[in-house]
């Protein structure tokens, strides 16, 4: 991956389908990103952005969109015309809760929101049923949503350092999860009695119980259903 920045991707135009800014002193969205059409993986990270325009939705081609350790709150409802996107990441930002448009983006596969203030998700995040891998570690959650239980690609779940003393016995739903991060929280329950999953990471480690996708999920981290 070669990093430019904005007059060097100029030069390179519709021929460009990577873009990594990192660690540049932006502040505001440079508007010359939206000319180039044929850009796929985007990626400003610790830039001091504090918004995203809604010339985002104009870039039809994005499959992936790292706007992660900026200084962003909000995002902007043109980023579900974007329907190329799979993967974007929104952590280390200011986020007090799960951007709506992201609730309008159910082709997402990967969305990590780690490293934000965020205290509860809503049941409308059961609609991005594609997902495969979301971070939410390094929040300030509390409960989980039983609507999870709809997540029902979901492989790698990741809670690590919030403040969830259950789990929702939704998750025995989610039939591929191979891995949760649990470690972090206030009352981590051992391995053993959160099985199904391939690998739980609690405060010890890492455990690898017995797969049985089928079994019936108890313990004091899980909610009756």
């Amino acid at each position: 991956m070669t990093a430019y920045n904005i007059p060097q991707a100029l030069t390179l135009g519709d021929k460009l389908t990577e873009l990594d800014l990192e660690a540049q002193a932006l502040e505001t969205w440079p508007s010359e990103i939206f000319a180039l059409k044929s850009l796929q993986i985007l990626r400003i990270r610790h830039c001091g952005l504090k918004a995203v325009p809604a010339g985002i939705g104009n870039l039809d081609r994005l499959s992936v969109l790292d706007v992660s350790h900026n200084r962003l709150s909000s995002l902007p409802a043109a980023l579900s015309r974007c329907l190329t996107l799979r993967e974007l990441d929104i952590s280390g930002n200011c986020f007090s809760r799960c951007p709506p448009v992201v609730l309008r983006a159910p082709w997402l596969a990967r969305l990590r929101m780690a490293g934000n203030q965020l205290q509860k998700l809503p049941a409308a995040l059961g609609n991005c049923t594609q997902l495969q891998e979301l971070d939410l570690s390094h929040n300030a959650l509390t409960t989980l949503p039983t609507a999870i239980g709809k997540l029902v690609k979901l492989r790698k779940l990741d809670l690590s350092h919030n403040n969830l003393r259950r789990l929702p016995a939704a998750l025995s739903k989610l039939p591929w999860l191979e891995e949760i991060d649990i470690s972090g929280n206030p009352a981590p329950t051992p391995a053993h009695r959160l099985a199904g999953a391939a690998c739980i990471k609690a405060a010890a480690g890492t455990y690898r119980p017995r797969k049985n996708r089928h079994a019936r999920r108890t313990g004091r981290y899980l909610q009756s259903a």
